[in-house]
């Protein structure tokens, strides 16, 4: 029952997104909540559960309930090289550009801007981390949308996540700080 719920909202959303509609108005997927951050200039769906744990001058972190997971909302002043050097400085940000990464990049959109999808499997004592990003740039700054942790944690989160990236708009004052 629940998949198919999570399957509706999803459905909902991309057919809003699709249409160029303010997400930041459209019905909430069922066991999210919106967060809106007026100084960035964004507002976002959440899972219910995530709460924000930290914010420095290069965005805003959340993490899940039970701490497994850590979603990153990055707004950072870019160069003028564009979304495929943008996509480069997030892989190396989010990877640590070691050795034995194993990153694939394809073509996605982000509030409506063209934008690059980051899968990074991350080698790490504890076992193998994941990273699931949608990079953009607009107006001179790089936003992100990334999610971090254990493969089965990041694999097992991957539905909310795309809600999440689905929901997430830029509003023309956001900050890049």
């Amino acid at each position: 029952m629940k998949g198919g719920i999570a399957v509706a909202a999803l459905l909902a959303l991309l057919t809003l997104a699709s249409c160029g509609a303010d997400t930041s108005s459209a019905p909430l997927p069922r066991g999210f909540r919106r967060y809106q951050d007026q100084g960035r200039g964004f507002v976002i769906a959440l899972p219910s559960g995530w709460r924000k744990t930290m914010e420095d001058a290069q965005g805003v972190n959340f993490t899940d309930r039970d701490r497994d997971l850590l979603l990153e909302i990055g707004d950072q002043p870019s160069g003028a090289d564009g979304l495929d050097a943008a996509t480069g400085q997030m892989v190396t940000e989010l990877t640590g550009g070691g050795p034995g990464n194993t990153v694939t990049v394809t073509e996605a959109t982000l509030s409506g801007y063209p934008a690059r999808r980051i899968q990074a499997e991350v080698p790490t004592k504890g076992g193998n981390s994941n990273v699931e990003a949608v990079v953009t740039v607009h107006d001179g700054v790089i936003w992100s949308v990334a999610l971090t942790g254990l493969k089965t944690s990041v694999q097992q989160a991957q539905g909310s996540f795309d809600q999440v990236t689905q929901s997430f708009q830029v509003s023309t004052s956001g900050s890049g700080t």
